[in-house]
């Protein structure tokens, strides 16, 4: 019965208006938002969504508990305030009823399972709404209510089944009905009707129960009603305040603890019913936002998190938490609080023993199962393409040189640029059809996976000793080598088969020293070559190179450490990138380094705890004679750096580098001196969250940031690519990207691949999601009794189950530290670096390198960026040097930007104007040339032949004063970027000055040679040394 009728309507009107704002405004709209941040498989902090402090892994235990708890509460203000408030509305509102005590459990209990599913409120803030739901005295309606709303409404329901398998969305479902409808009314039954809750006794001796026990209705005029209803609604929300909120800080503060306090190692490395019991345990403990329970567990069963401990997480995180049992055991009893943590807790246990035999029933074995069917022939056998012939082309005039200054055994000769014509302040981006370079690395859906997906590698250089230098691409069918014609390519084919190896990185080393450049190449499985070139002519066979029988060596460096003439390399090393990212490894991932003697190799493989190694540099970073390594490491593993001494290598200690950071998930290495003072600096990034930076700074080069932020992977792209070859390709994978959701490796299903008509298409999208299945969940004991009939996923079983323990991060506290940013460092030639502000707007960068481009005399930074997988993020980004003091952005204003995914390019004077234009291996659409028209700027190139040992003078430093007195310093590297790799030749912007008056050049292991001569500008000087 209605006691107050006017206040009743007042205060249920209230209530529908301030729940569709907040549902409308505040809570729809944010769980929007978590359903997109769910699908990065990402969180930024242990138990909110939406950070305002970020915890970093240096921070002191009782700072991070801090930072968590204060973004806990932020996460939490509006949610809990909307609690809070409708908490003290509901209790209003049923002082003005009188219930029947008696009645059918179930039906209460579906009427708060009615209630509580659209609120779309937290545990946390469920538990204020709870409390005024409790002034009904029917438990089972308040109970329901509680656990259904984080759980139950449709946005939340929506992000479980798009994220998670079929049968773990239902078991979730399942879970949460079981304790409602069967839970609740158990405990309700098994505590009979004689239990009195708290808050029935103390609203009664508080009077804030205005007439549960009156059977007459109140009949007030509309003045007093309304005066009267505000004051029971103050006097309420006051009540629920005082009631909840202390405990709420608590909960929070708790939470924290806990979260940081419970190793995520542990939980990650699964084990016994251990560990089981204490997933269940802190997952019923923790106060997580709404549909953060989702969003977690999402990034953890992605980052490799046991199917058992999943499910465990999933049913218990936010369905209560320990401020629920708190407000219960306040508000209700103890009985029903420990009695509803018993039953959700052994529930959960229960589904941690059962778990992996769900996972292996409902969703692996249907796949394998449905794999086998749905496969077709056999995997196709690749042409040999090496084997068709074409008629060659007339050789390029080769350039002519004429001597200009002899020293002893010291001879310098020059050759003229060509005549510049162009000059419009900007690159031209063309496709590389339309200059002959036909083919790159052409990606597929069946590149999808790690590590297909990370692009194939781009080199230069003068094979055939003309002065022109050629280009080789690294491609899923071998190297695809192109000869410079004077200034246009033609495809050269190689005598070797390479088009049965995946081939990343390739680069041309004079690997025997006989002054010819040998074509070097790192592969999939398969290990690392040389072709030896002989009078420009490459071998018919290959020549295996040890790389510590490495899976592979995605971004190998060259450098002669040990000084005997020979280059040596440095093998970077990874895995299955983000399957073993976050795990021990072993063999198959460590770093070493292959010791050229010539006739023989010896490996000396390294101790440090093996990452997956994106990318390496060798290069003399503290400028004292002896040459350092530089590391990118993917996820866990910061960067390394080493320094070279007479006895071999050190790896630099935090305290060493303490002013120096690396980028979580670094892919680039690259250094230079940027700002002329003749030290040598370095700039490193990798993939970079895109949001985190765009908003500070309002435009990009012109370019609004909401617009840079949107201006990408649409099909306009596609539709610009004049060869119509690469545009239905670009076309197709962009439509397949988007039809087969690949992105949610949680919830892959091979039956996806039924959606696509065609058969190699279809034959790709089945490999690439049993990879993925198999990569994404716990290894498989016996590779060869579950995927004998497929090599390939056979393959990918094995090195799969060789994954070791996760990661710890306090492993690497003596080791750089990580943030998430683009990083330049200025060095004082002593091996201490300081930090230089650069504005950067994020994003997936893949090969970041120096040059000076616009031949000003100061280093530019150039960034290959973008990801081919449908809806990720990046565009080139060109950072111009603003004469040392600091980088300004020009990829809109210079013509650089792109969105076909650039992973490697190569700086490269392909017409020999002096000018470094851009070649990049593009995975989606054709290979990019980026022809330099920028102005017309003096500028002079210096390449070295030294007769001796080391030919083309590798990590020789180079520095020139112009007649202006302004000194330039270079350095010839074979290695740096990310799989790219440069011509050995020093190129350097003089601005206005027309000539130079000294070069001195100083080479690893021998004196430094002076060149005191006026030598005039734009030509390309050899340095002989005899």
């Amino acid at each position: 019965m209605i006691l107050y009728p006017k206040r009743f309507a007042f205060v249920a009107l209230l209530i529908s208006f301030i729940t569709i704002s907040f549902w409308t405004g505040s809570r729809y709209p944010a769980l929007n938002q978590k359903a997109m941040m769910a699908e990065s498989a990402s969180v930024a902090d242990t138990i909110a969504a939406f950070p305002i402090l970020e915890v970093k892994d240096e921070f002191p235990m009782w700072k991070k508990i801090a930072y968590t708890t204060v973004n806990w509460a932020n996460d939490n203000k509006k949610g809990m305030t909307f609690g809070v408030i409708i908490g003290g509305l509901f209790l209003t509102l049923f002082n003005y009823l009188q219930f029947r005590q008696k009645g059918n459990k179930m039906l209460k209990t579906f009427y708060g399972f009615l209630l509580g599913s659209p609120l779309g409120v937290c545990v946390n803030c469920a538990a204020p709404v709870f409390k005024g739901v409790l002034q009904s005295k029917q438990a089972e309606l308040a109970f329901a209510m509680m656990i259904s709303s984080p759980t139950m409404n449709m946005v939340v329901l929506t992000m479980l089944f798009s994220l998670f398998p079929f049968y773990m969305a239902v078991t979730k479902t399942l879970f949460v009905l079981i304790v409602i409808f069967a839970g609740v009314p158990l405990i309700s039954t098994l505590l009979g009707a004689d239990h009195q809750l708290k808050d029935w006794l103390k609203l009664e001796k508080e009077d804030v129960n205005l007439g549960q026990n009156c059977d007459v209705k109140h009949r007030e005029p509309y003045g007093e009603a309304i005066f009267g209803f505000l004051k029971d609604i103050f006097r309420n929300i006051k009540f629920i305040i005082v009631r909840t909120v202390p405990l709420m800080l608590v909960a929070g503060f708790l939470g924290s603890v806990v979260s940081h306090l419970v190793s995520l190692d542990t939980i990650m490395a699964g084990g016994g019913i251990g560990v089981v019991l204490l997933v269940a345990a802190v997952g019923l403990f923790l106060p997580v936002p709404v549909a953060f329970d989702i969003i977690l567990v999402n990034a953890l069963f992605t980052a490799g998190m046991a199917p058992n401990l999943t499910l465990i997480l999933l049913c218990t995180l936010g369905i209560y938490s320990s401020y629920s049992f708190m407000i219960t055991w306040q508000s209700a009893s103890k009985q029903w609080a420990t009695g509803l943590s018993a039953v959700i807790f052994l529930m959960a246990v229960a589904l941690g023993l059962t778990g992996d035999q769900l996972h292996r029933v409902f969703y692996l074995e249907p796949n394998i199962e449905a794999y086998k069917t749905m496969r077709g022939a056999p995997e196709a056998v690749v042409m040999e393409e090496d084997e068709i012939l074409v008629e060659e082309q007339e050789p390029a005039k080769p350039l002519i040189f004429q001597s200009v200054w002899q020293k002893g055994n010291v001879i310098v000769e020059g050759a003229p640029f060509q005549v510049k014509t162009n000059q419009e302040g900007r690159f031209a981006r063309s496709e590389g059809q339309f200059f002959g370079l036909r083919e790159g690395f052409a990606y597929g859906i069946r590149d999808y996976p790690d590590p297909f997906w990370i692009g194939r590698g781009t080199g230069s250089g003068d094979f055939n000793g003309d002065g022109w230098q050629d280009v080789a691409f690294g491609s899923d069918t071998g190297i695809k080598l192109y000869r410079n014609v004077g200034g246009l390519f033609e495809k050269v084919l190689l005598t070797v088969k390479t088009s049965r190896y995946r081939v990343y990185s390739v680069a041309f080393i004079d690997w025997n020293n006989d002054g010819w450049l040998d074509l070097f190449f790192t592969t999939y499985l398969k290990g690392n070559f040389v072709i030896y070139n002989k009078n420009g002519v490459f071998s018919s066979e290959l020549e295996p190179v040890p790389n510590n029988k490495g899976i592979l060596t995605v971004s190998p460096s060259f450098g002669d450490f040990d000084r005997n003439g020979f280059p040596d390399i440095y093998n970077a090393n990874m895995a299955l990138g983000i399957v073993t990212g976050f795990h021990h490894y072993g063999p198959g991932r460590q770093n070493s380094i292959t010791f050229n003697h010539g006739d023989r190799y010896q490996e000396a493989p390294l101790d440090q705890v093996d990452g997956e190694s994106m990318a390496s540099l060798v290069s003399d970073f503290n400028q004292d004679g002896w040459l350092d390594i530089y590391v990118n490491n993917d996820f866990t593993v910061p960067d390394y750096l080493y320094f070279g001494k007479s006895g071999g290598l050190a790896l630099a200690s935090r305290d060493a580098m303490a002013k120096m950071k690396s980028p979580f998930f670094s892919m680039s290495i690259d250094s230079g001196d940027l700002n002329n003072d003749g030290t040598m600096d370095y700039v490193s990034s990798g993939t970079i969250e895109t949001a985190k930076f765009l908003a500070d700074q309002r435009e990009i080069d012109g370019v609004p940031y909401k617009d840079y932020s949107i201006f990408k992977n649409d099909e306009s792209w596609c539709e610009s690519i004049q060869e119509a070859g690469f545009r239905q390709r670009c076309l197709a994978d962009r439509k397949l990207n988007k039809r087969i959701n690949l992105k949610q490796k949680p919830k892959l299903d091979v039956a996806e691949c039924s959606k696509i008509k065609e058969s190699a298409d279809r034959e790709d999208c089945l490999l690439a999601v049993m990879w993925m299945i198999v990569t994404s969940n716990q290894p498989v004991d016996n590779c060869q009794e579950k995927f004998g009939f497929d090599q390939t996923i056979r393959e990918v079983c094995d090195l799969h189950k060789a994954r070791k323990a996760p990661l710890a991060r306090d492993l690497f506290q003596q080791y750089m530290a990580q943030e998430d940013k683009a990083h330049i460092y200025l060095g004082d030639g002593h091996g201490s670096f300081r930090a230089m502000p650069v504005a950067h707007p994020g994003g997936w960068t893949w090969s970041m390198k120096i040059a000076d481009l616009d031949n000003d005399g100061w280093l530019d930074i150039f960034n290959a960026e973008g990801a081919v997988r449908e809806g990720q993020f990046g565009f080139n980004v060109l950072l111009h040097n603003q004469e040392g003091k600091g980088f300004e952005q020009r990829q809109f204003s210079w013509g650089m930007v792109d969105d076909f995914g650039m992973f490697s390019f190569s700086y490269i004077d392909f017409d020999h104007d002096g000018d470094l234009d851009i070649i990049a291996n593009s995975a989606v659409g054709p290979v990019r040339l980026y022809e330099n028209r920028l102005n017309n700027n003096n500028r002079l190139a210096v390449m070295v032949n030294q007769k001796t040992g080391n030919y083309y003078g590798l990590h020789s430093k180079i520095q020139i004063t112009t007649g202006s007195g302004r000194t330039y310093l270079r350095e010839i590297k074979a290695g740096g970027g990310y799989q790219s790799f440069d011509a050995p030749i020093a190129y350097f912007g003089l601005g206005e000055d027309e000539q130079i008056q000294k070069i001195v050049l100083s080479i690893p292991g021998r004196e430094a040679i002076e060149i005191n001569e006026k030598l005039p500008a734009n030509q390309l000087y050899r340095i002989s040394i005899q």
